[in-house]
Protein backbone atom coordinates (compact mmCIF):
# COMPACT_ATOMS: atom_id res chain seq x y z
CA UNK A 1 0.00 0.00 0.00
CA UNK A 2 1.57 3.23 -0.57
CA UNK A 3 0.49 6.77 0.41
CA UNK A 4 -2.38 7.00 3.08
CA UNK A 5 -4.98 6.14 0.54
CA UNK A 6 -7.64 3.48 2.15
CA UNK A 7 -8.77 2.41 -1.19
CA UNK A 8 -9.10 -0.90 -1.86
CA UNK A 9 -6.85 -2.97 -4.14
CA UNK A 10 -8.45 -4.72 -7.14
CA UNK A 11 -7.22 -7.82 -5.66
CA UNK A 12 -9.05 -7.08 -2.18
CA UNK A 13 -10.75 -9.56 -0.30
CA UNK A 14 -14.16 -9.79 0.32
CA UNK A 15 -16.01 -8.99 3.96
CA UNK A 16 -17.15 -12.60 4.35
CA UNK A 17 -13.45 -13.82 3.97
CA UNK A 18 -11.56 -11.35 5.73
CA UNK A 19 -14.27 -11.59 8.75
CA UNK A 20 -13.45 -15.41 8.93
CA UNK A 21 -9.91 -14.67 8.97
CA UNK A 22 -10.06 -11.95 11.91
CA UNK A 23 -12.78 -14.59 13.87
CA UNK A 24 -9.13 -16.56 14.21
CA UNK A 25 -7.88 -13.57 16.26
CA UNK A 26 -8.87 -13.45 20.14
CA UNK A 27 -9.83 -9.71 21.12
CA UNK A 28 -10.51 -8.30 24.22
CA UNK A 29 -14.26 -7.45 24.56
CA UNK A 30 -15.33 -3.72 26.60
CA UNK A 31 -18.31 -1.83 27.01
CA UNK A 32 -18.08 1.68 26.03
CA UNK A 33 -21.03 4.30 27.89
CA UNK A 34 -21.09 7.89 26.74
CA UNK A 35 -22.80 11.01 28.26
CA UNK A 36 -25.01 12.55 25.60
CA UNK A 37 -28.33 15.11 26.07
CA UNK A 38 -30.71 12.36 25.30
CA UNK A 39 -29.14 10.22 28.00
CA UNK A 40 -26.61 7.32 28.42
CA UNK A 41 -25.35 5.54 25.24
CA UNK A 42 -23.12 2.35 25.09
CA UNK A 43 -22.13 -0.16 23.45
CA UNK A 44 -19.73 -3.69 22.87
CA UNK A 45 -16.72 -2.87 21.20
CA UNK A 46 -13.98 -6.21 20.67
CA UNK A 47 -11.83 -3.12 18.35
CA UNK A 48 -10.33 -0.90 21.51
CA UNK A 49 -6.81 -1.04 21.96
CA UNK A 50 -3.71 0.56 23.40
CA UNK A 51 -1.82 2.60 20.75
CA UNK A 52 0.67 4.31 22.85
CA UNK A 53 2.01 4.41 26.47
CA UNK A 54 3.49 8.24 25.73
CA UNK A 55 1.23 10.17 25.43
CA UNK A 56 -1.34 7.55 26.56
CA UNK A 57 -3.69 6.93 23.85
CA UNK A 58 -6.61 3.50 22.83
CA UNK A 59 -8.51 3.60 19.68
CA UNK A 60 -11.65 2.06 18.67
CA UNK A 61 -13.23 1.39 15.66
CA UNK A 62 -16.91 1.58 15.68
CA UNK A 63 -19.28 1.42 12.15
CA UNK A 64 -20.59 4.82 11.16
CA UNK A 65 -24.30 3.99 11.78
CA UNK A 66 -23.27 3.42 15.25
CA UNK A 67 -25.07 5.36 17.78
CA UNK A 68 -22.11 4.81 19.99
CA UNK A 69 -20.19 7.22 17.24
CA UNK A 70 -22.43 9.67 16.86
CA UNK A 71 -22.35 10.39 20.87
CA UNK A 72 -18.51 10.12 21.15
CA UNK A 73 -18.25 12.95 18.05
CA UNK A 74 -19.85 15.11 20.66
CA UNK A 75 -16.47 15.31 22.13
CA UNK A 76 -17.48 14.23 26.56
CA UNK A 77 -15.51 11.67 28.39
CA UNK A 78 -15.90 8.07 27.59
CA UNK A 79 -16.22 5.20 30.44
CA UNK A 80 -14.85 1.72 29.27
CA UNK A 81 -14.84 -1.21 30.80
CA UNK A 82 -13.01 -4.34 30.32
CA UNK A 83 -15.43 -7.24 30.88
CA UNK A 84 -14.52 -10.21 32.52
CA UNK A 85 -15.29 -13.53 31.70
CA UNK A 86 -18.55 -14.03 33.29
CA UNK A 87 -20.10 -11.19 31.98
CA UNK A 88 -21.05 -12.54 28.48
CA UNK A 89 -24.67 -11.50 28.74
CA UNK A 90 -23.43 -8.14 29.67
CA UNK A 91 -21.76 -8.44 26.74
CA UNK A 92 -24.83 -9.31 24.42
CA UNK A 93 -26.94 -7.06 25.90
CA UNK A 94 -24.85 -4.12 25.00
CA UNK A 95 -24.30 -5.31 21.70
CA UNK A 96 -28.01 -5.91 20.53
CA UNK A 97 -29.35 -3.08 17.97
CA UNK A 98 -32.12 -2.87 19.62
CA UNK A 99 -31.12 -2.22 23.22
CA UNK A 100 -32.38 1.19 24.49
CA UNK A 101 -30.75 4.34 25.48
CA UNK A 102 -31.20 6.52 28.63
CA UNK A 103 -31.79 5.30 31.33
CA UNK A 104 -33.18 1.91 30.17
CA UNK A 105 -29.79 1.11 28.94
CA UNK A 106 -28.83 0.87 32.37
CA UNK A 107 -31.59 -0.44 34.28
CA UNK A 108 -30.53 -2.87 37.01
CA UNK A 109 -26.41 -2.42 36.76
CA UNK A 110 -24.59 -1.10 38.73
CA UNK A 111 -22.32 1.93 37.48
CA UNK A 112 -19.54 3.86 38.84
CA UNK A 113 -18.54 7.33 37.80
CA UNK A 114 -14.87 8.16 37.77
CA UNK A 115 -13.19 11.51 38.59
CA UNK A 116 -12.26 12.03 35.12
CA UNK A 117 -16.54 11.72 34.22
CA UNK A 118 -16.52 8.26 32.58
CA UNK A 119 -19.22 6.07 33.50
CA UNK A 120 -18.00 2.40 34.27
CA UNK A 121 -20.07 -0.91 34.83
CA UNK A 122 -19.01 -2.80 37.83
CA UNK A 123 -17.57 -6.23 37.72
CA UNK A 124 -15.02 -5.88 34.78
CA UNK A 125 -11.24 -6.53 34.79
CA UNK A 126 -10.62 -2.77 33.86
CA UNK A 127 -12.19 0.82 34.22
CA UNK A 128 -11.12 3.41 32.00
CA UNK A 129 -11.84 6.59 31.22
CA UNK A 130 -10.95 8.47 27.75
CA UNK A 131 -11.52 11.31 25.87
CA UNK A 132 -12.03 11.24 21.60
CA UNK A 133 -9.12 13.49 20.10
CA UNK A 134 -8.86 12.87 16.54
CA UNK A 135 -10.86 10.52 13.87
CA UNK A 136 -9.54 8.28 11.25
CA UNK A 137 -12.47 7.45 8.16
CA UNK A 138 -11.77 3.66 7.77
CA UNK A 139 -14.08 2.37 4.68
CA UNK A 140 -17.26 1.47 6.44
CA UNK A 141 -15.85 2.66 9.97
CA UNK A 142 -14.07 5.68 12.07
CA UNK A 143 -11.38 4.79 14.39
CA UNK A 144 -11.51 6.95 16.95
CA UNK A 145 -8.23 8.12 18.91
CA UNK A 146 -8.95 8.39 22.52
CA UNK A 147 -6.65 10.47 25.06
CA UNK A 148 -6.65 8.12 28.10
CA UNK A 149 -7.71 10.48 31.34
CA UNK A 150 -7.92 7.28 33.92
CA UNK A 151 -6.63 3.77 33.92
CA UNK A 152 -7.88 1.19 37.03
CA UNK A 153 -6.49 -2.08 36.53
CA UNK A 154 -9.54 -3.34 38.99
CA UNK A 155 -9.60 -6.94 40.55
CA UNK A 156 -7.70 -10.13 38.83
CA UNK A 157 -9.94 -11.68 36.67
CA UNK A 158 -10.25 -13.50 33.68
CA UNK A 159 -10.98 -11.37 30.88
CA UNK A 160 -13.74 -12.18 28.15
CA UNK A 161 -13.10 -12.67 24.57
CA UNK A 162 -14.57 -12.59 21.27
CA UNK A 163 -12.82 -15.79 19.37
CA UNK A 164 -14.39 -17.81 16.13
CA UNK A 165 -17.74 -16.04 16.39
CA UNK A 166 -17.88 -16.56 20.25
CA UNK A 167 -17.54 -14.77 23.52
CA UNK A 168 -15.43 -16.80 25.82
CA UNK A 169 -13.46 -16.45 29.05
CA UNK A 170 -9.19 -16.70 28.58
CA UNK A 171 -7.61 -18.28 32.08
CA UNK A 172 -4.42 -15.83 32.92
CA UNK A 173 -3.46 -17.93 35.46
Amino acid sequence: MSGTSLAPSPAAVGPAQLRSAFARLPAGVAVLLCDTPGGTVGATVSTLVCASLEPPLATVSLQRSSRLLRALKGGGPVGITVLAANQAEVARWFADPARPDGEELLRGRTVTRGAAGGLVLAGGCAAITARPVAWVESGDHELAVLEVLEAEPGPDRDPLVHLGRRLTGVATA
